[in-house]
């Protein structure tokens, strides 16, 4: 196959800057745009390498072409799955970590049977050790150990004396000591190793050849090694403590409605807490940014994507040119796709650039988007007077919870990934988030009790008032309105989906 022609794609690298595209080759892009009616904008998701982005298009590039529509693809690859995938493998492997998730399981469970709303005495009815090793052996199938655990209505917080009890078990774990003690002998802060990827974002954060535990909490863990060695002090006791914490989060995020299941819940928990730096989470934040950051210091060298390129187009539109315009947004790409609305919303009252102020796309159309609420809220309220209609396409909740992004570790879809582990709290952007809020998640649209933000109140109702705007995988009610997706990446390639936006694009959103 021949390489992409770059009349159909940019390309923009560290910070949004034009990469492998320069501002000649944007201008010569552009100019050839009056000659096409119609045109659609495609933005990948943050999944893949460039490689993957380019070959993605060309296949996609025919398909796009056949509604008469002229594509153009904005590859900003940031790689993520293949920069996190090997760290999650290998974290998996870990002594330190099998140890937590079998302890903190095991109570979860407990505590959640529990019948009696919490004993003071902490003596929960705990599940066996060979009934938690077989549920935990389910997970290297990429099935969920414990699926149908839930809390009985008398669930209360985990009390100081079920805490203890946890605590006491977790400090008589000889494989759990001994792991720590591997850990800490074999830290190296003064030579860690760190690993960046193409964008100079670490990938790889360690300081300790025994482990990806954060460098901070590996440093930490080994202060109060030293800090007790001689006094006959347990060696862990900060370890263990940190782990009686991450157990009454779980509990409190079972009594808020707010969990992602026994198992997942503890995965996620134990990697906020202890691993935070070599599970994606400065990736994710980092991708989030750069498509922000392209539409950034306007005007000003060195030229960046975004702006640049709707600002070139705004001067073909200036002088007659008036497209019906279609954009396409697949994962992370829906918040690429946010921050080019916000900057067209400054273009069209910004009385230096060209845009008319009822300037409009035609369609906006998100497959499994990765936006968080609060953001898309704003997209369909704030400035929903940039386009005239909108649909989703994405994964129903089951479909969400039977497919492993991160096969082992993780058995549910990438979305589950972001909304339990990387995502920030949209209300204080120092804190991280759990069971984040995020536009592509049918859970937050179904459970009106639970999620009550005004931030999704507004999405719910723009989302479920239509019900054109969502298809739901796997349905098909007819033409534009099908999708057979089963997994996250793909989504856009997959055969129904990809009929649908065709049909949307050359026939109409009706």
């Amino acid at each position: 196959m021949m390489p992409l022609d770059k009349k159909f794609f940019l390309n923009t690298g560290k910070d949004g800057v034009l990469d492998d595209t320069s501002p000649a080759d944007v201008r010569a892009l552009v100019d050839q745009l009056p000659s096409h009616p119609k045109l659609l904008f495609h933005f990948h998701g943050g999944l893949v390498s460039k490689k993957n982005a380019l070959a993605s298009a060309e296949n996609l590039l025919p398909h796009y072409q056949s509604t008469g529509a002229h594509p153009i693809f904005f590859v900003w690859e940031s790689d993520f799955v293949s920069a996190v995938s090997h760290n999650l493998h290998e974290i998996n492997r870990e002594a330190i970590f099998k140890a937590l998730v079998k302890m903190l399981v095991k109570f979860t469970v407990g505590k959640l049977l529990d019948l009696e709303g919490g004993k003071a005495t902490g003596q929960l009815q705990l599940p066996t050790d060979i009934e938690v090793a077989i549920e935990l052996k389910k997970a290297e199938n990429a099935a969920e150990p414990f699926p149908t655990i839930t809390p009985t209505e008398q669930l209360s917080a985990l009390n100081d004396a079920e805490r203890a009890a946890f605590e006491v078990q977790l400090m008589a774990d000889t494989k759990f000591q001994q792991a720590v003690n591997e850990v800490v002998a074999a830290a190296t802060p003064d030579q860690a190793e760190q690993t960046e990827n193409a964008k100079g974002i670490l990938t790889v954060n360690r300081a300790s050849a025994k482990t990806l535990m954060s460098p901070d909490v590996v440093a930490a863990i080994r202060a109060d090694v030293e800090a007790n060695a001689g006094k006959g002090l347990i060696s862990t006791a900060l370890l263990i403590k940190q782990a009686g914490e991450i157990l009454v989060r779980i509990i409190n995020r079972f009594i808020e409605k707010r969990d992602h299941g026994v198992y997942c819940t503890v995965v996620e928990e134990i990697l906020r807490q202890f691993y935070l730096a070599n599970v994606g989470e400065s990736i994710w934040q980092m991708m989030k940014k750069e498509t922000a950051d392209t539409f950034q210091n306007p005007g000003q060298k060195p030229e960046r994507g975004g702006w640049f390129f709707i600002d070139a187009l705004s001067e073909k539109i200036e002088q007659g040119y008036n497209p019906e315009i279609t954009l396409v947004g697949h994962s992370a790409g829906s918040i690429y796709i946010y921050n080019l609305l916000q900057y067209v919303e400054h273009a069209r009252t910004d009385p230096n650039h060209a845009l008319p102020a009822d300037f409009q796309f035609k369609n906006i159309i998100f497959e499994a988007p990765a936006i968080d609420m609060k953001r898309f809220a704003d997209l369909v309220t704030g400035i929903g007077h940039l386009f005239e209609n909108f649909r989703m396409f994405t994964m129903s909740d089951e479909g969400e919870k039977g497919k492993a992004m991160f096969p082992v570790l993780y058995p549910r879809s990438l979305l589950y990934f972001v909304s339990g582990v990387l995502e920030k709290d949209y209300t204080d952007p120092k804190k991280l988030a759990y069971d984040q809020p995020l536009a592509g998640m049918q859970r937050y649209y179904l459970d009106e009790k639970t999620y009550d933000g005004n931030e999704i109140v507004a999405a719910r109702k723009f989302i479920l008032g239509d019900d054109r705007r969502v298809v739901w995988a796997t349905e098909n009610r007819g033409d534009g309105l099908a999708s057979a997706a089963v997994q996250h990446s793909g989504y856009a390639e997959e055969p129904q989906t990809l009929a649908s936006v065709k049909h949307i694009v050359q026939h109409g959103w009706a």
